[in-house]
């Protein structure tokens, strides 16, 4: 027995080293961003001015969320991973889904930005309104990414089921939005370290925080969660031939 456990060092850094290689896998996937961000830079006043062109940038972080999502649920509930082959699992398994997913919402977060540029010089009253549909759409987005991570759903379902949940747990709706808030602020505080694990970081605590949600819509109890589990029906705010993946 000494002062230090090498047991939990060692597997502290390995947390390290999962959440280092799963952050450049996720930019990887996403390239198409990274590719905006040397081209035009980063800032809101470069933001205003080529949103059209980021926002199509962003869609391959769709199914690069999925993954992570996946990886992460993994992570949580064996309590180990493999890299690569986890994150590509997660990537392929979802990635129609989550790709039609991110189209849509891309879509809608252009047309929002694009009424509240319109409406602020024509009619500043309508302007509060899409910004609070726009909030809506961005606080409903990793929810629908951790329901197509989970979950074999149809489009309407998938709707519906993001809709209520975004509104019927508020605690995970404003956790999720905190966290993504909180890494922003550390990114802009230090962001040569906070690159390497901001993807990583912020998407193990969404799965963290919904991880008994997700439980709940799949039925499944405490014991289950740490075993593999055949495809099964959920009961909450899934339609009876939704099923939960064997994940």
């Amino acid at each position: 027995m000494g002062v230090f456990n090498l047991e939990k060092i060692n597997e502290f850094f390995n947390y390290i080293f999962t959440f280092l290689i799963l952050n450049i896998l996720f930019w990887l996937f996403d390239f198409p961003i990274i590719a905006f961000t040397a081209a035009f830079g980063m800032g809101w006043e470069v933001m205003q001015q080529y949103y059209p062109i980021m926002i199509v940038c962003l869609i391959p972080m769709g199914p690069a969320l999925c993954a992570l999502f996946h990886c992460m649920n993994r992570l949580i509930r064996d309590k180990e991973i493999r890299w690569i082959k986890d994150f590509w699992i997660g990537y392929k398994q979802n990635f129609i889904a989550s790709f039609l997913t991110a189209i849509v919402q891309a879509i809608l977060v252009f047309m929002l930005i694009t009424n509240i540029r319109f409406f602020a010089a024509v009619m500043p009253a309508l302007v509060y309104v899409f910004i609070i549909l726009l909030l809506l759409v961005i606080l409903s987005m990793p929810v629908a990414y951790l329901l197509i991570m989970k979950f074999n759903m149809s489009a309407y379902q998938l709707l519906k089921a993001t809709i209520t949940i975004t509104f019927a747990k508020p605690a995970c709706t404003i956790g999720n939005a905190a966290a993504f808030l909180v890494l922003l602020i550390v990114f802009g505080i230090s962001p040569g370290t906070t690159i390497l694990f901001v993807a990583s970081v912020y998407a193990f605590l969404v799965v963290f925080m919904n991880h008994r949600m997700l439980l709940e819509l799949a039925g499944e109890d405490k014991k289950e969660q740490e075993t593999t589990k055949e495809p099964k029906e959920t009961h909450i705010y899934m339609e009876q031939d939704s099923s939960n993946k064997e994940k």
